[in-house]
């Protein structure tokens, strides 16, 4: 087990050979892969898993692997429109046109399934679009600059990251910036595109609903289509996952930020050890324990014996 001395998590070794990582759970973080077995000081060929543990009461501690918060937003949109594609079918399609002896009851009832329905829809409205959102943002590098066009006064305007998340909308940061830090072509050009500039629609009804009785934007929820439109999250990812090119540790560090989705299930594999040098070693994990030998165990019992020594006062 590595530990980051900056934070409570750790990196854990779940696989002594890089290409054969496998994951157990599609909403964890993507491993670090390094296999660079001809490495002359730092031969290695392992998977390391982000770890992180929270104590839930003074003295009951839970360890776990870290999830990807883009993976959980984007299952969330999943789980909800997978309910509500099965609500659509099994339910509302079946009670349409019926006729119910009384007519009150029947719109009582009709009210609590419609209303479920809704909920359904609209988490994965929601949730889908906050996961791009969150997406946009993290693809940023640091010291990216974004510069506009000239405008009408043939000023050009310049954005560093954080004005870029502040100020541009997601469409142009999906649209104009992404499409530079990854250096592809426009999404727009892409056939589900429209599907997006929808799900912006239906996510800016919800959150800046003009009135209360103004609640015609539900229509477009019973349309058979809509299960389509709110898929268009994960196609947007797969899509600038497969335009990345994984050749440096920093890329392939921004790449541990994707989700595992189908059509993008990999993770790059470093042929460099230098990104993970300035970790430390926990000797005390049983992990590492067990990959120790006994020369090995004395040394270090030996080397923090007197280090713990010298540090007394």
């Amino acid at each position: 087990m590595k530990k980051d001395t900056k934070s409570n998590r750790c990196m854990v070794v779940v696989c002594d050979d890089a290409e054969k990582y496998d994951c157990k759970d599609n909403r964890a973080m993507k491993p670090i892969l390094i296999k660079c077995l001809d490495h002359p000081e730092y031969p290695m060929n392992h998977a390391f898993q982000h770890a992180d543990s929270v104590r839930l009461t003074k003295k009951k501690k839970l360890e776990y692997f870290v999830p990807n918060n883009i993976s959980l937003l984007l299952s969330n949109s999943k789980l909800a429109l997978e309910e509500a594609e099965k609500m659509y079918h099994k339910v509302l399609l079946t009670r349409a046109d019926q006729e119910f002896k009384s007519k009150i009851n029947a719109l009582w009832n009709n009210c609590f399934y419609v209303s479920n329905y809704i909920e359904k829809i609209q988490t994965a409205i929601v949730f889908s679009y906050t996961a791009l959102e969150a997406f946009a943002n993290i693809s940023i590098p640091d010291d990216y600059i974004y510069t506009t066009s000239k405008n009408s006064k043939g000023v050009k305007e310049e954005f560093d990251k954080k004005a870029i998340e502040r100020w541009l909308s997601l469409k142009d940061k999906l649209d104009i910036v992404l499409p530079k830090v990854y250096s592809c072509e426009k999404i727009s050009k892409q056939d589900f595109w429209s599907h997006f500039i929808l799900l912006e629609s239906f996510r800016n009804q919800i959150i800046h609903q003009k009135a209360i009785e103004s609640t015609n934007f539900y229509y477009e929820y019973f349309k058979l289509n809509i299960f389509k439109i709110l898929r268009v999250a994960e196609k947007i990812v797969c899509y600038y996952h497969d335009a990345n090119t994984v050749d440096t540790s920093e890329r392939a560090q921004v790449n541990l930020m994707w989700p595992w989705l189908p059509g993008a299930m990999t993770a790059p594999v470093l042929r460099n050890p230098e990104p993970i040098l300035g970790w430390t070693i926990d000797y005390t994990q049983p992990s590492v324990q067990q990959r120790l030998t006994d020369k090995q165990r004395q040394e270090i019992e030996k080397f923090m014996n007197t280090d713990s020594h010298n540090n007394t006062p």
